[in-house]
């Protein structure tokens, strides 16, 4: 059978599955499959697909479908605000200029391609939500495995974030919390299952080894580690436009001026591209410390205190290391395990809770996890796969 993927490279455990149960790999960026075939994982990419005349169609279709949107009039539509209509009358093609063709060849080369199944990491982006749009126009299983567990911290109600629009047609979902948040805003009940979260399984078998992290990071192994998670700008809503993460990061480098002797990590968003802002910021303030887009495991084993701007899905990860004590800026108002610093601290209070964190023992982080991340026993990769043989069947 002929399997699609997202590019999304944390796909390759999945991927590497299928292939060995016989399926044909194709992937929508060259990148991925470059991934996948130095790991010898046979793969295409989904530009082989495209033959020498889409390329032109694809490009008149688009500007048909541009010099339709020229003429159309958007102030019958109700739920609009009255700039929303006025970007969508006057720079509506402008926005889709520089984006129609790219998913009209797109759509062409999946067209060609046909495959039997595609498989999605969000359904957000303009080539997820195509390709998912695309299965369901032609009957075909598009299976949203989610990047990421969404909360409702900064978000709104359902409907007002860009991540709560449903496109796939299944969904693999982490457990019971993640099953809700999407059935809240409309996903098919029948539609959904729990696998756990695919991600997770290399945290799940890895063995604790702290002394080795402490070295390979240059650490002082007598002295406290503390790695703080920043974040990137989340403006998916009005809710998230704001300065929130520029301001806690100063409050932190603040804080550690406070606590002689402490050693800071700055774990960054891998994808937030951030991290020289991160570094002029902690020399300004004359604080050294490292900051790292990458190394996550190796950073969470040499980590005594874990400190994420709101709720982020790291802390999932560092449930894993039992030496490891977690803390947020807000969020998991309702788990007793996390250590809630403040969102409106001042600086000398975020250090106060950082010593008394540092203090006290681990908790066991088991329930708080599966809360979340339903089950982590390494298996979930396998299960997604189970639920991709039934699908095809």
């Amino acid at each position: 059978m002929k399997i699609l993927f997202s590019p999304y490279q944390k796909f390759i455990p999945i991927a590497k599955m299928l292939h060995a149960q016989g399926h044909e790999l194709v992937s929508s960026h060259p990148g991925l499959t470059k991934n996948f075939n130095d790991l010898d994982i046979p793969s295409k990419p989904l530009s082989d697909f495209i033959k020498p005349d889409d390329k032109i169609n694809a490009l008149n279709y688009s500007s048909a479908a541009l010099g339709k949107m020229i003429d159309q009039s958007y102030d019958g539509y109700v739920n609009f605000s009255d700039k929303v209509k006025l970007f969508m009358t006057n720079n509506i093609p402008a926005f889709m200029y520089s984006r129609l063709a790219d998913l009209s060849i797109a759509v062409t080369a999946i067209n060609n391609y046909d495959p039997d199944i595609i498989l999605v990491h969000n359904d957000v982006e303009p080539i997820t939500r195509t390709m998912a749009a695309w299965a369901s126009g032609n009957g075909k299983p598009c299976l949203h495995i989610p990047h990421a567990v969404y909360m409702d911290v900064g978000r709104g109600a359902p409907g007002t974030d860009v991540h709560d629009i449903i496109t796939a047609s299944h969904l693999a979902c982490a457990g019971k919390y993640q099953r809700e948040w999407y059935e809240e805003r409309g996903f098919v009940p029948d539609n959904i299952r729990e696998v756990g979260i695919p991600w997770l399984d290399s945290f799940a078998r890895t063995v604790p080894a702290k002394d080795n992290a402490i070295r390979l990071l240059s650490l002082r192994p007598n002295l406290p580690v503390i790695t703080y998670a920043s974040s990137w700008r989340q403006d998916t809503n009005l809710l998230g436009c704001h300065d929130g993460v520029e301001e806690y990061y100063g409050k932190i480098l603040e804080a550690i001026q406070f606590m002689p002797g402490a050693q800071l990590i700055v774990k960054v968003h891998p994808h937030g591209n951030n991290a020289d802002w991160h570094m002029v910021q902690a020399k300004d303030k004359g604080v050294n410390c490292i900051v790292t887009a990458t190394h996550l495991e190796v950073v969470l084993q040499a980590t005594d205190l874990l400190i994420s701007y709101g709720p982020s899905n790291i802390i999932f990860e560092g449930s894993f290391f039992p030496s490891v004590r977690l803390a947020v800026s807000h969020g998991y108002e309702q788990d007793k395990e996390i250590i809630k610093i403040g969102e409106n601290a001042a600086s000398i209070q975020v250090a106060e809770t950082i010593k008394n964190a540092l203090g006290a023992e681990s908790q066991n982080y088991t329930g708080f996890r599966y809360k979340y991340c339903g089950i982590t026993d390494g298996k979930s990769a396998k299960r997604v796969v189970e639920f991709v043989e039934e699908l095809l069947s």
